[in-house]
């Protein structure tokens, strides 16, 4: 049965940029066949990903996005003499910014297919699950989470590609308006190979925050496996 919209007027709380295909790997393949075979899903709260056992793939400063921009840099010259005003200057220089998420994030990490597949495995399990429309998944716990009539939320459904610069300096002209969503989309250098894409659910009302409580993960029983979103490698 093909994918239908709700025939009533909805908000889509679906943003982002999606491939249209994704690796998910598993390291158990009950796991990956309750995911592909029957839309049963399980997203973690980004935080647990501090706390992972394995070292290759733990990174502590998840939740935190660090960062370096060239912007002015004022220094002041003092004296202890009292008739020496004190002296202001203004240069060129680099300032390092750091950012941390207030609302409460649920991340689905996914790769892209252009990744290697044998370390997708070594590392995160050789069980994989190949996502054919990552968007319609995205709208699929969007409608799970937000309701089909888009009133028991709201959670935000956002699709966005890991960026490995963490530490670095952003010359893309991006302000720190536009990097605060760094603290959930951005990891070390280290890891570039893995070529992540996260969904990120982000609760972001009152409602949503009262939905998941103290939970560290969303347990979601989805439509993927009646409409055949995704199949097992």
């Amino acid at each position: 049965m093909p994918f239908r919209m709700p025939n009533s007027p909805r908000k889509s709380r679906v943003c982002g940029s999606f491939p249209r295909t994704l690796y998910r790997c598993f390291t158990k393949e009950e796991h990956a066949l309750q995911f592909a075979k029957e839309g049963k899903v399980r997203i973690g709260l980004l935080d647990v990903y501090k706390t992972i056992e394995c070292d290759a793939r733990r990174d502590q400063t998840e939740g935190v996005g660090l960062y370096k921009l060239k912007e002015p840099v004022t220094s002041g010259r003092f004296s202890t003499d009292p008739s020496f005003e004190p002296e202001w200057i203004i240069s060129d220089g680099i300032q390092q910014h750091n950012v941390e998420h207030l609302n409460p994030i649920f991340l689905l990490c996914c790769a892209n297919i252009s990744a290697d597949l044998g370390l997708l495995k070594s590392r995160f399990g050789s069980y994989v699950v190949r996502i054919d429309s990552p968007v319609a998944l995205a709208i699929e716990i969007d409608q799970a989470l937000n309701g089909l009539d888009g009133k028991a939320g709201p959670f935000l459904v956002e699709g966005r590609n890991v960026e490995y610069n963490k530490g670095g300096l952003i010359e893309d002209g991006r302000t720190p308006e536009g990097l605060c969503d760094l603290s959930y989309v951005q990891k070390p250098d280290q890891f570039k190979d893995e070529m992540e894409f996260r969904l990120c659910i982000i609760a972001m009302g009152l409602k949503s925050r009262a939905a998941i409580k103290d939970l560290s993960y969303l347990e979601l029983d989805l439509r993927s496996g009646r409409n055949t979103f995704s199949a097992l490698l």
